[in-house]
């Protein structure tokens, strides 16, 4: 490596390499399957499996399902599946690999239970235009897939919600939910919701809120009742403007989340539009813009700024300021069934710097089939 003729400093450049070979030699595969049928018009059953050979430990999971549907938005589904070996172990980056948060692979065998179902008001009988949706779930210790690992740290876990959603009139709109979590360990997360959209004139939009929260764990416990509205104007067919705030009325033991914000979005027809909204309050300020372009013919582009309050990669706060997140994207049909996608993000979390590309496509097979690779 060469200096400049004015100084006479030594320059060094070192470089290290280091393998370290397997203690034995690994031969392993990992394939799986999936088959379902329309027994009936409205029933469908369906099996998965999967197995994973490392060449020194087995992981198997296998499932089944049943899906029962009466009318296109009307259903209950169950789904069973039992898992046995090592676990699955993952690591995320949300960052394309600067920070990154390892999940370790829960040994054991487990099930886990689901029930999900969703119906329509009419199918009820009810004279209203709405839906109901509800699902339970339950996770023994030892239970490892590639989304859920449960370990003796949580123990089983246990999970169920309900929701409604409806129109009461042509100007009246409401929606409530109820969320619950809890484990063998004492952890809690419990979450319910109100609330009520009234149209006051053609233009101006009226929404309110409320929302109770209840959690413990083994960083933080307590309550917190957060009220919150949304005034919305629509200025003509292209422009929308809103102002929103939320408050903390009833705190014990958490953070309050108060904040307040201003939004828009506008349209030239064209296939341009624009969309912007910023607020400020206890955990941080927040903003985020985004101009996309859609053609009508599959194509789209799309380029934005996205500010996060309070953010943090996988425990890991900024060391510095976080300026957010740049982005720029597209997708490109290259026919009816397939769809070519690329996106960059630069993020600007702080010191840590990243810059991530992701291409991919979208091939739709038939009406029912789509795959992402």
């Amino acid at each position: 490596m060469g200096v400049a003729p004015a100084t006479d400093a030594d320059v060094h450049l070192l470089a290290q390499y280091e393998y370290t070979p397997a203690s034995s030699d690994v031969d392993g595969f990992s394939y799986g399957g999936r088959a379902e049928a329309w027994i009936t018009d409205t029933v469908r059953v369906g099996a998965s499996g999967m197995l994973e050979d490392n060449g020194i430990d087995e992981q198997k999971l296998f499932g089944a399902d049943l899906r029962i549907q009466t009318t296109e938005n009307t259903f209950v589904q169950l789904d069973y599946a039992q898992s046995d070996g090592p676990g699955f172990g993952a690591t995320y980056s949300a960052d394309g690999g600067l920070i990154v948060d390892t999940r370790s692979a829960t040994s054991g065998s487990g099930s886990a239970l689901k029930i999900e179902g969703q119906a329509d008001y009419a199918d009820l009988g009810i004279a209203s235009d709405g839906q109901i949706t509800g699902y339970y779930e339950k996770r023994e210790q030892g239970f490892s897939n590639l989304d859920f690992s449960v370990n003796a740290t949580t123990g089983k876990e246990e999970l169920w919600g309900l929701a409604i959603a409806g129109q009461g009139s042509d100007r009246l709109g409401y929606g409530a939910s109820v969320d619950v979590y809890e484990n063998s360990a004492g952890d809690k997360e419990n979450e319910a919701a109100l609330d009520v959209s009234y149209l006051l004139t053609e233009q101006l939009d009226l929404q309110v809120g409320v929302a109770v929260l209840d959690r413990a764990n083994s960083s933080e416990a307590g309550s917190r009742s957060d009220l919150a509205a949304r005034l919305t104007y629509a200025v003509d067919d292209a422009a929308t403007v809103y102002v929103y705030g939320q408050k903390s009325v009833a705190v014990d033991g958490l953070a309050t989340n108060d904040r307040v914000g201003v939004g828009g979005s506008y349209s030239w027809g064209d296939g341009w539009a624009l969309e912007a909204d910023v607020f400020d309050g206890d955990q941080g300020m927040a903003a985020r813009v985004l101009a996309n372009y859609d053609d009508g013919l599959g194509n789209s582009y799309y380029a934005g700024y996205e500010l996060t309050a309070d953010r943090d990669l996988g425990g890991i706060s900024p060391s510095g300021k976080d300026r957010g997140q740049f982005v720029l994207g597209g997708e490109r049909a290259i026919n009816d069934s397939l769809r070519v996608f690329g996106e960059n993000t630069y993020d600007a979390f702080g010191r840590h710097r990243t810059l991530t590309s992701a291409y991919g496509l979208n091939y739709d097979s038939n009406n029912t089939i789509c795959d992402r690779v």
